[in-house]
């Protein structure tokens, strides 16, 4: 996984950061999410 090797992070790792992270941001999905994110400023 891109995402992974440029975050130094083991890929079995990935997607429970992701989950995480849209928990942490209250959205539904990954778009919601990255919606969010950049609402908030954190894109």
């Amino acid at each position: 996984m891109d995402i992974a090797r440029r975050l130094y992070l083991a890929e079995v790792n990935v997607p429970n950061y992701l989950s995480s992270a849209i928990v942490k941001l209250g959205a539904r999905n990954r778009t919601e999410a990255f919606a969010k994110a950049q609402e908030m400023g954190y894109i």
